[in-house]
């Protein structure tokens, strides 16, 4: 029936349907001839992206291998310099390291030099503390002076010192065991009795004139007899009414004797200050004589010469088994110091 109604259709349909299956198949045929054109299109136009996506991170890329380039190579310089300050660093020590091995040598072969120098400081001191104590008797400097002779011993802490230790320390015991005297107030004591003797009355000695003999003499003869004559009339001879021993001296001689005793009463000053007993004591008995010898009886001539006497008495220097003891002690560390120095 089909094929009959096919046939029974009239032939202006089945133009009309020859036609549209002929465009049907031109349009596919379009469409297949066209589909690889538009699959091409759709690659290329992928692999333009994909290039320039490649192209952009490639240019990401040199850019960063450019700085990372650049990075390297101040890093490279950077390590050139750091390099170059090591070596010079290394220099640097190597001669630090050699002066120091210089220093130490040269410290080892100074080392008997330093320790020469030390002794000698010693010596010296202890020469100075022995001079001050034989001839001023100055125990407190030359307590001072021992005491920094041990103090530059102590410093140096060696044991060969000990032996040099010890006698200072026998010398030092021996000073210090030694009796306090008041200097000051003996002097200002003794200036108070200067003073006191401006205003003590002394006695001037009086003068009786000899009557002059008339002797009838015969004429003289010869020229010697003659001269004798003439030169013995240039001289008189008087006595006084006191004891032939004092000087004939005038009334207005009252202040040179006080400036006299006043000198005498210096003297004994002077002696206490460098610690001279046998002038101490020599200078107050000489200004006690003139005090009696010159002085009128008075409250002031005794008193005077109450303290004078005192005075004398008291003695202004170290003496007897003390000095005796630190100057031998003196005498062995210097026996010693001789011998470690050598001379």
């Amino acid at each position: 029936m089909t094929e009959t109604a096919q046939a029974l259709k009239p032939p202006k349909a089945r133009g009309s349907a020859l036609s549209w299956l002929a465009f049907l198949l031109a349009l596919g045929a379009a469409g297949g001839a066209a589909y690889p054109f538009y699959l091409a299109q759709q690659g290329q136009s992928e692999v333009q992206k994909l290039e320039a996506s490649l192209s952009a991170e490639l240019g990401d890329l040199r850019q960063e291998t450019r700085a990372q380039a650049l990075a390297l190579a101040a890093q490279g310089d950077a390590l050139r310099v750091a390099e170059d300050a090591l070596a010079e660093a290394r220099a640097g020590q190597q001669a630090l390291a050699a002066e120091l091995a210089g220093l130490a040598q040269r410290g080892e072969a100074d080392a008997g030099s330093l320790a020469a120098v030390r002794l000698a400081e010693v010596r010296y001191l202890s020469a100075v503390a022995t001079q001050r104590l034989r001839l001023e008797r100055d125990v407190p400097g030359s307590v001072r002076l021992l005491e920094r002779a041990d103090a530059v011993l102590a410093e140096a802490d060696q044991a060969s010192d000990i032996s040099l230790r010890r006698a200072l320390g026998a010398a030092l015991s021996a000073l210090r065991s030694a009796p306090r005297i008041d200097t000051v107030g003996l002097y200002l004591e003794v200036e108070q009795l200067a003073g006191l003797t401006d205003r003590l009355p002394l006695a001037a000695p009086v003068f009786r004139a000899e009557v002059p003999k008339v002797v009838e003499a015969p004429a003289p003869a010869g020229l010697g007899a003659w001269l004798w004559e003439k030169l013995s009339g240039l001289f008189r001879l008087r006595r006084t009414e006191v004891p032939s021993t004092s000087p004939l001296l005038s009334e207005g001689a009252a202040p040179l004797l006080q400036h006299g005793l006043r000198l005498t009463l210096s003297q004994a000053q002077l002696a206490l200050l460098r610690g001279d007993g046998a002038l101490w004591r020599a200078s107050l008995e000489a200004a006690a004589q003139r005090v009696e010898k010159y002085g009128r009886p008075s409250r002031d001539r005794s008193r005077l010469l109450e303290r004078l006497g005192a005075l004398a008495a008291t003695p202004v220097a170290v003496e007897g088994e003390v000095v005796r003891s630190a100057q031998e002690a003196l005498e062995a560390l210097n026996e010693a110091l001789e011998a470690r120095l050598g001379t």
